[in-house]
């Protein structure tokens, strides 16, 4: 009896200090994401230049996925559910500092280059919330995400290819081999909706509608305007905005 209590005190303790994993550089309720979903693949484009303002977002120091303990949580077994059918998760982003979400506001209102928006010109992209929905990733729940095959691997550096928008204006389309969506992340263009389905492939349609059902299967909820992003409905930290370095 006294071995069983003993082993069970271990483990809880072991437990504990995965969660805790530096505490002394995370916000207290926060974790990184593979030290509990270890096979989740995590390519954090603000962490690097592979994103729209072509440098790193400050405060984005580097490519560790930190979330908020109960969003890891849910993020494994949305992983295991995955793998069942042959693919695996990969995060583009998930929790950054309000000093990021600042650095991306800045220069989407200083920048005119539109490859990445074909649609709407910048100040639009904040009148309608592209930006502002990011809001939700300073709260720590909140993650980019998509799909790989298992047989597949992300490029790195991704290949850069020209394509065709059905507005009949030529975008930089980043491909890092994971599956197509009908658009890349961060195209702040209706083509990225949920509900676009007239421009874009059945399987590509197909391929979001499984990203979705995986996530909502386990307690996430969609952005409608970016079919890349999704937030724990029971987030912890509903009304907060973090600022902490990672």
């Amino acid at each position: 009896m006294f071995l069983k209590v003993t082993f069970f005190i271990v483990f809880l303790s072991r437990i504990f200090s995965v969660y805790a994993l530096n505490e002394k550089e995370l916000k207290s309720g926060f974790v990184e994401l593979n030290k509990i979903a270890p096979t989740i693949l995590v390519n954090l484009k603000y962490a690097i230049r592979d994103n729209i303002t072509g440098a790193k977002l400050n405060g984005v120091n580097s490519n560790r996925a930190i979330t908020t303990i109960e969003a890891a949580l849910a993020l494994k077994e949305v992983q295991k559910d995955a793998i069942a059918m042959g693919f695996s998760l990969v995060i583009y982003n998930a929790y950054i500092p309000k000093k990021a979400l600042k650095n991306l506001i800045e220069f989407i209102d200083r920048t005119e280059d539109t490859k990445y928006w074909p649609r709407i010109n910048d100040k639009l992209i904040v009148k309608e919330e592209y930006v502002k929905s990011k809001i939700s990733h300073t709260r720590g729940s909140t993650v980019d995400v998509t799909l790989i095959s298992l047989d597949d691997e992300i490029f790195s550096p991704p290949k850069n290819i020209s394509k065709r928008h059905y507005s009949g204006i030529n975008l930089t389309y980043v491909n890092d081999g994971t599956l197509a969506m009908g658009s890349f992340y961060d195209l702040f263009d209706d083509t990225s909706s949920v509900n676009f389905e007239n421009k874009i492939k059945v399987k590509e349609i197909q391929n979001r509608q499984l990203l979705t059902k995986l996530m909502k299967d386990h307690g996430f909820y969609q952005d409608k305007k970016m079919w890349w992003q999704f937030t724990l409905i029971r987030e912890p930290y509903m009304d907060s905005e973090w600022d902490f370095n990672f």
